[in-house]
């Protein structure tokens, strides 16, 4: 990027004290790239870009900028290559963010799910190198899609105390009924989706108040020639309302396991069965092993039935390594060696970064009263350029962290203890 260049958007970004006004003095300078897609779905990405810049630019909190504001700054066109050569993750976004003085920068990533749409938000944070907040949103077209990627968007810059509760599952009376349809799966293995599919179950049998027509009773109270119907009619709401009707459900659960790039994702969506209606959805995603997906799935069923978790519990560190910083959230800068921390339950962003190593951002979870242990296995850098933290952020370093234990496949998560996660053997 040259000298030039520089100038005009150090002079554009400038500080509250350089500027002719100070209205925006209090406000958060934030770069949104283009969100990337495969080509056929780039006309939808920039709708959806368009979308994110219009309504984040709508906050009186931040002063966002996206790459096309930033190509109408620019005067040659070799500059405007420079800048946006930087593409759509954080390779050489460090430049930009200097130059913008940008405190926040955001990307993200659009794809089909099978026949739906899903986007993945993340929000960085360059003076510190890492990202510190992940937001995703599905549906079934692209009109459903927009609203659900502002409130995703929302979730990115809302203060993590802030309560997300927005919708709660209507209890009938004499107790609620709800049929799970089995998770579709989309470049993951079916017996993946299969054994995801139970713990779905099991989730939701824990809750008071609910019970469960699952898959397997499904096959036991339909007909061979309704089974091959909940396949030929699983895209249809309609269809689907009249299988919940005939099982006796007051609503209907399907939804899909899937990955996009180094992003894992859960989406899923409660149908009412009175009314024939979508009354909630919601898409979980996460970076890190698929181990970490069952308990994706208790965080998604939780805020699909609008009964998050609540409380805290711990997070722990396991390393080798003899020096180094782990921040959480973004928060302060913490020593390897920090030990045991209190944390709320729910998803987490972890950044561990150490002299000499590839740094490493990945998301876990922490379960209310439990122990949540994450190993990191760091892999050594093997020279100055590779240890460039935007490089290694945008190609999704988290194959180098693992987490102990044993797979959980319980009739019900322990209300104490430590949680231990690992790979689901097939079939199990």
């Amino acid at each position: 990027m040259s000298a030039a260049v520089l100038s005009l958007l150090s002079l554009i970004a400038a500080g509250p004290e350089e500027r002719a006004t100070t209205s925006s003095a209090s406000r958060q300078r934030v770069v949104v790239l283009s969100l990337r897609a495969e080509a056929k779905l780039s006309s939808i990405a920039h709708r959806l870009t368009e979308e994110l810049l219009v309504h984040l630019g709508k906050r009186g909190d931040l002063a966002v900028v996206g790459e096309s504001e930033l190509g109408a700054l620019l005067i040659h066109d070799k500059d405007l290559r420079d800048v946006l050569a930087c593409g759509p993750t954080m390779t050489c976004a460090d430049q930009m963010s200097d130059a913008l003085a940008a405190e926040l920068v955001v990307t993200g990533h659009v794809g089909s799910f099978g026949s739906g749409l899903v986007v993945t938000l993340s929000r960085w944070d360059p003076k510190r190198a890492a990202a510190d907040r992940a937001e995703s949103a599905a549906a079934d077209t692209i009109d459903e899609l927009v609203p659900a990627m502002v409130d995703a968007a929302e979730r990115l810059f809302a203060p993590r105390t802030e309560s997300r509760r927005t919708f709660i599952l209507e209890l009938e009376d004499g107790g609620t009924r709800i049929a799970v349809l089995n998770l579709e799966a989309y470049d993951v293995s079916r017996e993946l989706a299969e054994n995801l599919t139970q713990i779905l179950v099991l989730e939701i049998r824990r809750h008071e108040s609910l019970s469960v027509v699952s898959r397997d009773e499904i096959k036991a109270l339909l007909a061979y020639e309704a089974e091959k119907q909940i396949v030929q009619c699983r895209n249809d709401v309609e269809c689907l309302i009249a299988i919940g009707g005939a099982l006796g459900a007051d609503y209907l659960v399907t939804g899909a396991v899937g990955k996009l790039e180094d992003t894992w994702v859960v989406h899923l969506k409660l149908m009412r069965v009175r009314g024939a209606e979508v009354v909630h959805r919601v898409a979980e995603s996460f970076r890190g092993p698929a181990p970490q997906l069952v308990q994706a799935i208790r965080h998604a069923i939780g805020r699909l039935l609008g009964r998050p978790a609540t409380g805290s519990g711990s997070f722990q560190i396991l390393t080798d390594l003899e020096a180094g910083s782990i921040t959480i959230d973004g928060g302060d800068s913490l020593d390897i060696s920090v030990g045991t921390l209190e944390l709320a339950s729910g998803k987490h962003l972890l950044s561990v970064r150490s002299p000499g190593y590839h740094s490493m951002d990945q998301d876990f979870y922490v379960e209310p009263g439990q122990l949540t242990k994450v190993r990191a296995d760091l892999v050594e850098a093997p020279g100055p350029w590779y240890s460039k933290w935007w490089v290694w952020a945008a190609i999704g370093t988290a194959v180098a962290i693992g987490v102990t234990g044993s797979a959980i496949i319980a009739t019900q998560a322990p209300t104490t203890g430590t949680v231990m996660v690992s790979v689901l053997p097939p079939g199990s």
